[in-house]
């Protein structure tokens, strides 16, 4: 997994208007390395299409990374970076601190959205494979 934290020269999490640094962290069995760093700078009077244009530079510069942590951002941008598969998360302080706690956190979710499938609608109930085949055992 990768997780990319936008950050302070002191490792200090920041609002994502600002100048800072974004440190992609990946991790390796039950630790963390730092792949990465991305400059950003500051963007506080932007456009729309501004913004736009820095949220798809973060995202193609953090690649298949799929976590963004800030300590603050806009809700338009999270809905932009959402649109592009990033989740954000929002922490103050240290933010690499808490690469194990965000990765659990991101694992369960994956777990409910895998067990929130159609089948769970009563409209497919009668016609999904896996429905099908639970029903043979």
């Amino acid at each position: 997994m990768k997780i990319a934290i936008f950050v302070d020269d002191n490792g200090k999490t920041l609002p994502f208007h600002t100048k800072g640094t974004i440190e992609l962290y990946v991790s390796q069995g039950d630790s963390w390395r730092s792949a990465r760093r991305i400059p950003l700078e500051k963007d506080e009077c932007m456009s729309l299409a501004d913004i736009r244009s820095r949220i798809r530079y973060v995202a193609s510069e953090i690649e298949d990374c799929q976590v963004f942590v800030v300590e603050t951002i806009k809700s338009l941008c999270i809905a932009i970076f959402e649109a592009n598969g990033i989740t954000i998360w929002k922490d103050q302080g240290i933010a690499c601190e808490a690469l194990d706690y965000i990765r659990e956190q991101e694992e369960k979710n994956q777990e409910k959205k895998v067990k929130s499938c159609c089948c769970d609608s009563p409209q497919c109930r009668t016609t999904c494979p896996s429905v099908e085949i639970s029903a043979t055992f």
